[in-house]
């Protein structure tokens, strides 16, 4: 009976560390897709300080544009009123998505992590 044990043991031992692989290379994989989007988000949300901390500049582009063309600033008004009423309906829906996803990224990785704590 211990030859079959340590049979199981064995092949546990090799399904650990196949599964260990796969969880690797599916995060790599998915880090492969999710960092330009994080990137993305990133760019965005610095642009967003940077219009809150600049105003100004954002209400010259708005008389600017008012001036030069005011069929085309409201037909964007329109669409920036588009853009947000659908940020407003996505954002409970991105945003923990998006702090899940720097928090992954912050996260240290565990060595060991496919170990057995059960055993003692």
């Amino acid at each position: 009976m211990s030859a079959r044990m340590a049979e199981l043991a064995l092949k546990k031992h090799v399904l650990r560390q196949r599964s260990a692989v796969l969880r690797h290379t599916l995060a790599v994989q998915v880090n492969a897709r999710v960092a330009p989007l994080a990137g993305l988000a990133e760019r965005a949300v610095s642009t967003g300080r940077w219009v809150g901390r600049h105003p100004y500049w954002v209400v010259a582009a708005a008389v600017a544009l008012a001036v030069w063309r005011p069929k085309g600033v409201a037909r964007l008004a329109g669409r920036g009123l588009w853009m947000w009423q659908t940020w407003q309906r996505l954002q409970p829906v991105v945003m923990p998505l998006l702090a899940r996803l720097a928090s992954a990224q912050q996260a240290p990785a565990m060595d060991g992590a496919d170990k057995d704590i059960t055993k003692a």
